[in-house]
């Protein structure tokens, strides 16, 4: 994998931080969606994203050639929020919950699972059990459960 350069420097070492996949309701199209942990010979840090989701254009670019450099954990959330794939492959509603639950978990590293799993919660309440269908009840279990791990 050809993540990009940080100060010239060459990558030392990465992992997957989280991979998770999604299918289009309308298409049966598989989309991917991974985040990397990179670290590098200066021992500077990144975090970065790469996915094969279509954008508005339906346009789709290569998993994995293709990074984006997430700055934190809050952007990298976020990230789901704003993501075009449900719009464009999943059917929400306007007050629905988080986007991230509609993907299915591929792996998530024990290091980030806490985060996620107090986000989720924080995300999730207020939600009464009439607020959500039964395929995202369905979703949100698994994703309780997994992190819970």
């Amino acid at each position: 994998m050809l993540f990009p350069k940080v100060n010239q420097s060459k990558v030392k070492y990465h992992t997957v931080l989280m991979a998770l996949s999604i299918e289009s309701e309308y298409g049966s199209q598989l989309y991917g969606r991974k985040y990397y942990f990179v670290k590098y010979e200066d021992n500077s840090e990144l975090i970065f994203f790469t996915t094969n989701e279509p954008d508005s254009d339906f346009d789709e670019n290569p998993l994995d050639e293709v990074f984006i450099l997430v700055q934190n954990f809050e952007e990298m959330m976020n990230n789901f929020e704003n993501t075009e794939i449900i719009g464009l492959a999943i059917d929400t509603k306007f007050n629905s919950p988080p986007k991230f639950i509609y993907y299915d978990i591929i792996t998530i590293d024990d290091s980030i699972k806490p985060l996620i799993l107090e986000h989720l919660k924080e995300k999730i309440s207020g939600f009464t059990e009439l607020d959500f269908n039964m395929k995202e009840k369905k979703q949100i279990k698994i994703w309780l459960d997994y992190l819970s791990d």
